[in-house]
Parts: C-alpha cells; sequence; structure tokens
C-alpha cells in the first residue's frame, strides 16, 4: 500500500454546516459590498430559498433548512452573532446583520470555512440572495 493516498470523506455535523453557511454568506456580503442585512424578514426568507436552492454548493449541507416547514437563516445568522471570536469571517450584529471578514485574501478564508467551496460561489450566493448593494 506504499505510495497509496488514502481519502476519507467526513460528513459535516449540522453545527459546523450552520457555522460554514453562516460564515461563508458574511464572507460572501463583504466580497460584494454588502455592508448589511435587513429589511423584510418574511422577504429574506423567500430569496434565501430560491438563491439556496439554485446555488451548485447547496447539496454539501443537507442539514441547512430552506423551505416552506422551516428556514434556518435568521438561526443561522444569530448563532454566528453570538459566536464571533476567532473565524476569520462573521455577523457582528442582529438587524440589521452586518458582516465582516479579516483580512482580504478571500480564497484563503474560504479554504478555512469549507475547502471545497471557493470564495466566489459565497459572493454568488449572498448576492443571490440580498442582491447587488445599491450605489
Amino acid at each position: 500500500m506504499s505510495g497509496t493516498i488514502v481519502v476519507v470523506a467526513t460528513e459535516l455535523t449540522k453545527a459546523r454546516q450552520r457555522h460554514a453557511v453562516g460564515e461563508g454568506l458574511a464572507l460572501g456580503a463583504v466580497m460584494a459590498g454588502i455592508p448589511s442585512v435587513h429589511g423584510n424578514a418574511i422577504a429574506l426568507q423567500f430569496a434565501f430559498r430560491r438563491a439556496w436552492r439554485a446555488w451548485d454548493y447547496a447539496d454539501r449541507f443537507p442539514a441547512i433548512k430552506a423551505g416552506p416547514a422551516q428556514d434556518d437563516i435568521f438561526h443561522i445568522l444569530d448563532g454566528e452573532v453570538r459566536r464571533r471570536a476567532s473565524t476569520p469571517t462573521g455577523w457582528v450584529s442582529s438587524w440589521p446583520y452586518l458582516p465582516t471578514a479579516d483580512g482580504n485574501d478571500w480564497d484563503d478564508i474560504a479554504d478555512i470555512i469549507d475547502y471545497e467551496v471557493p470564495a466566489s460561489a459565497w459572493r454568488d450566493l449572498a448576492v443571490a440572495w440580498v442582491g447587488e448593494p445599491a450605489s
């Protein structure tokens, strides 16, 4: 077996999936120049449902609920506000939710969040959810 590389796939726990999505959305929002997330809560939930269903990486996070029976988006964001500590990205307040990212090497930060999801994908998800910021 010398010289053989064995890759073991590990499934992310529900908590880690929520953290990754919260951190990734913050990274994506910062990358897109979205200064805050606020407005009509129902509209934001519906927008997240649409964005999540269309996002190419959603299958990587099967524990995330985005549908009529349950929406995780505000649980995720609120959890990230309470959790903010040593992570390079997150949310620093709730309503409005303010994204933050320490540093500017988006690819390195995305690798810390989840090495299988590139920074550009997190940006795409954030923009699909709340739209491009007004100039």
